[in-house]
């Protein structure tokens, strides 16, 4: 599959939305992948402000619901770039990284840059000097402290990428393991596996009290 080309067009909306917007509704505006976006945004020297960190983490940390408003452009919407031009400092980025490869330097991000990592999934740098921490972790621990160990997070619906709070699960590494198994098998079975699980952890909590 060939890779697409990023236009003049493209860049200019990316330099314009990607320092106060979230990754992934900049990508939907574009049709891009999150990927994608982060990795052009880096070639070009492109940041989130300290502001906007503050806030989505914030956000998250609130559980506050997601939009999920689409925000691609529609066909017969005026060009976001009509009647502008792209700086000619981000021009000359741009002649040499229209197909950028590999990954995002880890020693040329700030405080609260967020980048994907190979596995699909998503991490923070938290300190100084390259002190990094996935995601999903970091905000589940911002609300609920130290995860125990023998523990890990779980994503409910399968997306690494979605770390709201609302979809974040602590579970033990043996339930993950059991959870991971049964995927295998039939829809069927695997409710009641499910149903079974939840029945015996309901019987251990009543046998505590």
């Amino acid at each position: 599959m060939s890779r697409r080309l990023w236009t003049q067009e493209d860049n200019l909306v990316l330099i314009d939305l990607f320092p106060n917007s979230y990754t992934r509704t900049v990508g939907e505006k574009l049709a891009r992948s999150y990927s994608s976006v982060v990795k052009q945004a880096h070639k070009l020297g492109l940041k989130k402000t300290p502001e906007f960190i503050e806030r989505m983490l914030k956000e998250t940390s609130a559980h506050l619901p997601k939009s999920g408003i689409k925000t691609r452009f529609k066909k017969g919407d005026p060009p976001y770039y009509k009647g502008r031009k792209i700086p000619p400092e981000i021009k000359d980025k741009c002649r040499h990284t229209y197909f950028p490869k590999g990954n995002i330097p880890h020693n040329s991000a700030n405080v609260g840059d967020i980048v994907s990592i190979k596995g699909g999934y998503l991490k923070i740098k938290i300190a100084e000097p390259n002190q990094w921490q996935l995601l999903h972790r970091h905000v589940w621990q911002q609300k609920n402290g130290l995860i125990p160990e023998g523990y890990r997070i779980w994503f409910k619906d399968k997306d690494t990428t979605n770390c709201d709070l609302s979809n974040l699960e602590l579970i033990t590494d043996k339930e993950a393991m059991d959870r991971n198994r049964i995927t295998d098998l039939p829809p069927e079975l695997q409710q009641v596996i499910k149903l079974k699980n939840k029945l015996n952890k309901k019987i251990k909590e009543n046998g505590k009290k």
